[in-house]
């Protein structure tokens, strides 16, 4: 009943719901019952498989990473849970994953980090050793590259496009014409103005026109290097490349040279070249401009990698739970019970990733798995000091070595070393389910073929 319902929580439905919808008084049990055992098998048996993930997405050489708020009352000294030690309206989420197309074993992890200061970002990535980051412009991934030489950061191309789309916005001039659907001698004199204003930059316009059109045939290329069965990772990666070289880096050699033309009209730069600030703090087309010449070099690390996709687009993808999630439930009520929310996110949307179709049956054996682990282990410790000690009635020492509350409490305490955990990864639990699914159709196929008609 918890794994079921911690899983239906991912989906944006409350357990205040499930319990009432699924909870009769007859159960008697409290509302919080659930959430605290939804919390505790996180802390028990989530944590653990995600630490395991977390180890394979280390060995990943790309990681991609994106963050996204949420509400947590105890951050922001509200709710029944005692007031944070550091105070603030909004915390935030990281997901962390690599390219969708990587390799077959997907891992997708969600880390409540709290602030999005620069050791926040920092702290997530302590256990990970990334040669590229790919990520949007948010400053912190670029600090994080500078101080680790050995990482290298690709900047998102399409959240480049999107400041472009802002700055050619039609919508704007539409709402200029039409406000409200209504057209005056105001609203002319308004238009008038603005066209006259636009004219003034229509060769900006036309420009960043062109910037467009040539990220449109990057991604239109990059489609065109799309693998095919007959082609193993290394094949595949080096048609990447060799496609990025002949099409990608001449359209990117091309932005560069207009960007940087524009920013001699629309930027200010320091004295080393290093820093670009808008002339004009208002103007979208300076915005746009300013942003691509702070991270320039960023924009080409996947010219000469073919491991590095051009976008940000899998990391978006990954965390929209989180955003559906947010949306669903609205705050959180503490720090601990939010980290546990990022946990059942993780096992979900890895096991989604990979193709584990029946996510509760996963997460339920494999719960049952360790808890026998666990289980075997405190009694083997207890009969082997019972066997040796030799004092006192041992009969009863035996009974009082098997009490079940004692011997939960000493679960956590039990070394995990030796568990199988890597039998329990949803791409080898999958394969497992799969082979025993193909023998028993194979042992009904054997028997029909052996059968008298």
């Amino acid at each position: 009943m918890v794994v079921s319902f911690g899983v239906f929580n991912t989906t944006g439905v409350s357990l205040n719901k499930l319990t009432g919808h699924m909870i009769s008084e007859a159960d008697q049990l409290g509302k919080v019952t659930l959430g605290r055992n939804v919390h505790a098998w996180a802390l028990s048996y989530g944590i653990p498989m995600t630490d395991q993930l977390r180890k394979k997405l280390a060995d990943k050489p790309v990681l991609m990473m994106d963050e996204t708020p949420v509400v947590v009352l105890q951050s922001r000294g509200q709710g029944v849970c005692e007031v944070s030690d550091e105070q603030r309206q909004t915390d935030y989420l990281v997901v962390q994953t690599a390219p969708s197309d990587s390799d077959e074993q997907r891992v997708i992890l969600f880390r409540y980090i709290g602030s999005r200061k620069k050791e926040a970002i920092t702290a997530a990535l302590a256990d990970l050793a990334p040669e590229v980051i790919v990520s949007d412009g948010y400053a912190p991934y670029a600090s994080y590259c500078k101080t680790h030489e050995t990482v290298l950061h690709q900047g998102c191309l399409v959240h480049l496009r999107r400041l472009i789309l802002d700055a050619l916005s039609i919508k704007d001039m539409e709402k200029t014409f039409f406000p409200e659907k209504k057209y005056g001698e105001q609203q002319r004199r308004q238009a008038v103005e603005l066209m006259r204003e636009r004219h003034k930059d229509g060769a900006i316009a036309l420009q960043f026109c062109s910037v467009i059109e040539a990220f449109s045939k990057i991604y239109a290329y990059e489609k065109t290097a799309q693998r095919i069965s007959a082609e193993n990772r290394e094949e595949h990666l080096q048609k990447i490349l060799e496609c990025r070289q002949k099409y990608a880096t001449p359209l990117m050699k091309s932005v560069d040279t207009i960007m940087a033309s524009l920013s001699e009209q629309l930027c200010v730069s320091k004295a080393d070249g290093t820093v670009y600030e808008a002339l004009d703090q208002n103007s979208l087309f300076a915005k746009a401009v300013t942003y691509y010449m702070n991270r320039r070099e960023s924009f080409r690390v996947f010219l000469t990698d073919a491991r590095v996709p051009p976008d940000n687009n899998a990391a978006e993808r990954a965390i929209r739970p989180a955003t559906v999630l947010r949306k669903a439930i609205g705050f959180k009520q503490s720090q601990n019970y939010t980290d546990s929310m990022c946990t059942w996110l993780s096992l979900v949307e890895t096991a989604k990733a990979n193709g584990v179709r029946n996510i509760v049956s996963w997460l339920s054996e494999y719960g049952h798995a360790l808890y026998k682990y666990r289980m075997e282990a405190v009694l083997n410790e207890r009969i082997k000091h019972i066997l040796t000690d030799g004092q006192g009635n041992e009969q009863q020492r035996i009974e009082d070595a098997l009490n079940k509350r004692v011997m939960t409490a000493e679960f956590n305490t039990v070394s995990l070393d030796a568990f199988p955990f890597d039998d329990w990864l949803p791409w080898n639990y999958l394969k497992q389910k799969n082979k025993t699914a193909d023998a028993a159709l194979g042992t009904d196929v054997s028997a029909q073929g052996n059968s008298t008609p």
